[in-house]
C-alpha cells in the first residue's frame, strides 16, 4: 500500500480542479457567453454557459443545412440563420425581436405575460401559442409547434426542461442574462441573442448607443458630493428578500448615485431578517419597490403594516423619511409590468430614473415617486 501511498495523494490533489466548473472569458461585459466573428463580422459561433454547463452553436447560412445536433451531442448544435420558427420563453428578449425586426420568428412562448405592443398585436391575432403549463413547459404542445429553437431561462439545477426541448428536436437555448453582475454585461446578451437571426450588426449597434448614454449619465452622477441609502422591496413572513450587494440591480444603483448596503452573495439575492434590515437600513432615504402599484404615498405606509408587510416597521425611520420610488409606470390594465420587459435591454432608461430619485426629481421612464 505504501508504494501507491504518493499517486494517492497527488489524485486527491488533483481533483478538485478536475471537477472545477467552467468558465467563459466572456463578451465584453458580459461573463456568461461568448461570441466569434469572421472577417465580415458575421457571428459563426457562440458559447453559453449555463447551471456549470457549457452549450456550443455552430451558425450556417439557412441554405446550408438546418438547425439541430452536432455529432449526437447534446450540448453542441448547428443553427441555421436566420431563424424563422422559434419559441421565446423569457421576456427580457421579446424587446429586442421587436427592435431588431424579428417578431414574425416567433411562433411559441410560455405564457401571455408581454406588454411589447407587436406581440401582443400577434397574440390576438393567433400567430402564438402558448406552450407551457403553469411555470413548466408543455411537451405535448413543443412537440406540435415543433420550433428550430427554444430561449428559456432555466432554474438553477433544472435540467428537465433541457431534456423536454431536446426530446423534442428543438435546440434549447439557456438565456441567463439575469444573472450578470453588471446592467450593460446584461444588455450584452442581445448581441447573442440577436445572432440567432442573423442581426448581431443591429444589436450590437443598439448597444453601443445604450452604453454611451449609459456611461454619460453615470459619469454625471459620479460627481455628486453625496450619495442616499437605498432599501427595496417590503418584508414577506418577517423576511426582507433585496438584490445582493453583487447583482446587476445593486450596480445600477451604485451607478445611479445610491449607496448600497446589500451583502454580497452567491445569489441574486439576499433574505435578510427584519431585524438585520432594522440595524443596517434604518438611514435609508430612498426607498425602491419592485412589487405592486400604489395610489399614493398613504396607501404604501397602509400595505406596508398589513399583513402584506410587517406592523413593526411602524418604528422603521424611512417609512416616514425615505422617497419611495414604485417601478409601475409601464404596468398594463391586466396588471403585468413592462419594466421587467424594457429595463434589461435599455439600462440607461434605468439608470436615468435612478439618478433622479436619488437626487430628489422625478423618474420619466419606468418610476414614480409616491406623494
Amino acid at each position: 500500500m505504501k508504494h501507491y501511498f504518493p499517486f494517492f495523494c497527488l489524485v486527491i490533489l488533483l481533483f478538485p480542479a478536475c471537477v472545477r466548473s467552467p468558465q467563459l472569458e466572456g463578451y465584453g461585459q458580459a461573463r456568461g457567453f461568448t461570441l466569434e466573428k469572421n472577417s465580415e463580422g458575421e457571428v459563426t459561433a457562440a458559447r453559453i454557459l449555463s447551471d456549470g454547463q457549457i452549450f456550443e452553436y455552430e451558425f450556417c447560412r439557412r441554405e446550408e443545412g438546418r438547425s439541430g445536433f452536432v455529432d449526437g451531442s447534446f450540448r453542441r448544435f448547428r443553427v441555421a440563420v436566420p431563424q424563422i420558427r422559434t419559441a421565446v420563453c423569457t421576456s427580457t428578449m421579446l424587446v429586442l425581436l421587436d427592435e431588431i425586426g424579428a417578431v414574425e420568428a416567433v411562433a411559441g412562448m410560455d405564457g401571455d405575460y408581454t406588454t411589447v405592443p407587436s406581440f401582443r398585436k400577434r397574440i390576438e391575432e393567433g400567430k402564438i401559442s402558448f406552450l407551457a403549463d403553469g411555470m413548466v413547459l408543455d411537451k405535448e404542445k413543443l412537440a406540435a409547434l415543433k420550433p428550430e429553437t427554444v430561449f428559456f431561462s432555466p432554474a438553477s439545477g433544472d435540467r428537465s426542461e433541457i431534456q423536454k426541448i431536446i426530446d423534442c428536436g428543438a435546440v434549447p437555448v439557456p438565456i441567463q442574462d439575469w444573472r450578470e453582475p453588471d446592467p450593460l454585461g446584461r444588455a450584452r446578451w442581445a448581441e447573442l441573442e440577436a445572432a440567432f437571426f442573423g442581426k448581431s450588426e443591429e444589436a450590437a449597434l443598439l448597444f453601443r448607443e445604450t452604453e454611451q448614454r449609459y456611461r454619460k449619465i453615470a459619469e454625471e452622477v459620479s460627481l455628486r458630493s453625496s450619495r442616499p441609502q437605498v432599501i427595496f422591496h417590503l418584508p414577506v413572513n418577517g423576511q426582507w428578500r433585496m438584490p445582493s450587494g453583487n447583482s446587476f440591480t445593486a450596480a445600477a444603483v451604485r451607478d445611479g448615485g445610491g449607496l448600497c448596503l446589500m451583502p454580497e452573495a452567491p445569489s441574486e439575492t439576499v433574505l435578510l431578517d427584519l431585524e438585520t434590515v432594522f440595524s443596517r437600513f434604518s438611514g435609508a432615504t430612498v426607498w425602491l419597490i419592485h412589487a405592486g402599484t400604489y395610489a399614493d404615498r398613504k396607501s404604501f405606509e397602509r400595505a406596508a403594516l398589513s399583513a402584506f408587510g410587517d406592523s413593526r416597521l411602524a418604528s422603521f425611520p424611512p417609512l416616514g423619511q425615505a422617497r419611495i420610488a414604485v417601478n409601475d409606470r409601464l404596468v398594463d390594465d391586466r396588471g403585468f409590468n413592462g419594466f421587467y420587459d424594457y429595463s434589461p435591454l435599455f439600462p440607461d432608461r434605468l439608470l436615468e430614473d435612478l439618478a433622479a430619485v436619488t437626487a430628489g426629481g422625478e423618474p420619466v421612464h419606468f418610476y414614480r415617486v409616491l406623494k
